[in-house]
């Protein structure tokens, strides 16, 4: 029962810092990849992440935002060998 409260609080937590608003440019790009959103939004995701990398943002923020960028680089990398279908088309046929 103890470890069933420490869970919710947990969840709780993490969904309050979710809803947060980002303070950081950092957290603004993390918070958008774990959105999901248009073949597009992703491709142009992409670059103002190559160009946060690009920037004097501190290496703190760097290494934050790195942890994020694989699975961002795999899915820019399927739409474009046309491998990833948009999210309304791969809604309606899983429906």
């Amino acid at each position: 029962m103890n470890d069933m409260k420490t869970f919710i609080k947990i969840v709780k937590e993490e969904n309050r810092k979710r809803k947060a608003k980002p303070k950081t440019k950092a957290e603004e790009l993390k918070c958008r990849m774990l959105q999901r959103t248009t073949n597009d939004e992703y491709l142009k995701l992409q670059q103002e992440v190559k160009k946060f990398f690009e920037s004097d943002a501190s290496e703190e923020e760097k290494e934050m935002l790195s942890g994020y960028t694989e699975s961002l680089n795999m899915i820019c990398s399927a739409i474009k060998e046309n491998r990833l279908l948009e999210n309304a088309v791969y809604e309606e046929i899983i429906k």
